[in-house]
């Protein structure tokens, strides 16, 4: 199974315990041992499992996951207080829904229309629902065709630019848009894995969160990675997007 582990990967894996693992703490620095004796209990334990993953370390398969409709709707709305997404929210409602809403004589589908369109729901469904309606914004009455299935942000940039909206603030507000709507739908692969890389990195990554297994930041527990790596019964799985890369920093 050692040979299996190529030598970018051994020297990878030996950065990283020179750099996070023991060895690095002044009180228990110490030789680092040859490769083949820190992984021989690693390569004794997972035998049978490496056998049932037809001889080879990391098994993968394409998967395609489509984000619930709920769940993405739920991002939105967690997503709002980003600063990009409530800077726009806060010139919206100060510009465009306060003047309205003082108007007496405005069309009350215009100012339903001005609180729908940034509802979590409609930049999630990411189309305009209603039936096609002609709308004339004040003050000119200038006549605003709204269709039925028309994206939301192209309401939200027409209406935006009318009423004198900055487009570097509005530029912010339709890439955070874009940005959540192109996590609605991943593609990458599936693995189930024996890599001793895989089980000491399991708590380090890019991707903004960590838990008590880090090695990176000193995690508590991070000694357990090393005893799931040595577990006849343990493997590894994660998704994989092969666009991302991560990169090791000390």
């Amino acid at each position: 199974m050692l040979e299996l582990i190529s030598d970018t990967e051994q020297e990878l894996i030996q950065y990283y315990i020179s750099s996070f693992g023991p060895i690095n703490n002044d009180k228990l620095k110490h030789p680092m041992a040859s490769f083949n004796t820190i992984f021989k209990e690693w390569e004794n334990s997972k035998t049978t499992l490496f056998k049932m993953l037809g001889n080879q370390l990391i098994v993968r398969r394409p998967y395609t996951y489509v984000i619930p409709e709920q769940n993405l709707i739920d991002t939105f709305t967690k997503k709002k207080y980003d600063n990009d997404c409530w800077t726009f929210l806060c010139w919206w409602n100060r510009e465009i829904i306060a003047p309205l809403t003082n108007q007496t004589d405005i069309d009350p589908e215009l100012l339903q229309l001005c609180y729908d369109i940034i509802k979590s729901a409609t930049l999630a469904e990411n189309k305009y629902l209603n039936n096609t309606k002609i709308f004339y914004l004040p003050p000119d009455n200038e006549p605003f065709k709204v269709s039925k299935g028309m994206r939301p942000m192209r309401i939200i940039t027409k209406l935006a630019q009318k009423y004198g909206c900055k487009e570097e603030i509005l530029e912010k507000f339709r890439i955070w848009h874009s940005q959540i709507l192109n996590n609605k739908h991943m593609d990458g692969e599936l693995c189930l894995s024996i890599h001793p890389l895989d089980f000491m990195t399991m708590s380090d990554n890019d991707n903004d969160w960590q838990s008590c297994m880090n090695w990176m930041n000193h995690g508590d527990y991070r000694a357990g990675t090393i005893e799931c790596m040595n577990s006849p019964y343990i493997l590894m799985a994660y998704l994989h997007n092969p666009k991302h890369k991560m990169t090791f920093d000390s």
